[in-house]
């Protein structure tokens, strides 16, 4: 199976105090450039906790988020390395405290720097990203949306478990849903039990049970009734109270 084609996601802090933003100035393939406070978003994360972490990484100032500027798509292409990136990017705006005292910047961060937006303008050619200014001139244009906008579903810190056997799985197993439970009772009914002494998922409806053959238990028990056993797993999950249908 191909792999499928994906965005870098990244968050940045857009932070400006007395007229000046916040930006850095670090280590890049193309030499020393400047950036707003940004990196990539780490797995198991929401987007508020990263552009915190990030903006506390690169300038060890706590940042509080207060509102999204702004969601961009920008791409590059760095031949040499056979790199072609395309970054989806998350810009916030808020305030910062001063530097917590003793805090060592991130790898590849020079410094710090307050800039006027004339003086970010007057440097573009040193800007690693063109979401540098874009991000400052949609803030100075008053591009404010509300952080209630982004929903971080529970998930993301506690996955769902896909497959079967792995308890009530939603719209997977246990359905949660008409659809997902007509596919789900429709793979049961089409499991073909190899043991002629237990019943298949007919019999399992009647409710009958299967039959033992001394000779045949140990390996009926051993692996070729694990069929019926699911079956049964199958047909208790789909009348448990937590599994019925058009449940969201």
């Amino acid at each position: 199976m191909a792999s499928r084609w994906k965005p870098s996601v990244t968050v940045a802090a857009i932070i400006e105090r007395d007229g000046r933003y916040l930006l850095v100035e670090e280590h890049t393939p193309e030499g020393l450039c400047l950036n707003n406070p940004a990196g990539h978003l780490d797995p198991g994360e929401s987007l508020l906790q990263g552009v915190v972490r990030e903006a506390l990484e690169e300038t060890a100032c706590v940042f509080t988020p207060e509102a999204l500027v702004g969601v961009y798509l920008s791409r590059f292409n760095r031949p040499e390395r056979d790199e072609d990136i395309t970054y989806l990017r998350f810009a916030f705006c808020g305030t910062v405290g001063e530097p917590e005292p003793g805090r060592a910047l991130d790898s590849g961060i020079v410094r710090t720097l307050w800039l006027t937006p004339d003086e970010i303008r007057a440097s573009r050619a040193r800007h690693r990203s063109p979401l540098l200014l874009r991000c400052v001139e949609d803030h100075l244009a008053g591009k404010r949306y509300p952080l209630a906008a982004l929903v971080t579903d529970p998930t993301l810190f506690e996955p769902e478990i896909k497959g079967v056997g792995h308890g009530c799985v939603r719209s997977t197993v246990c359905g949660r849903g008409r659809a997902g439970r007509r596919r789900f009772v429709a793979a049961a009914r089409r499991l073909e039990h190899p043991n002629r002494d237990c019943p298949g998922p007919d019999a399992l409806d009647a409710g009958r049970e299967p039959r033992r053959h001394p000779q045949r238990d140990a390996r009926c028990q051993t692996g070729r009734c694990r069929h019926l056993r699911f079956l049964r797993a199958c047909r208790d999950r789909l009348s448990s109270r937590d599994c019925q249908p058009g449940k969201a």
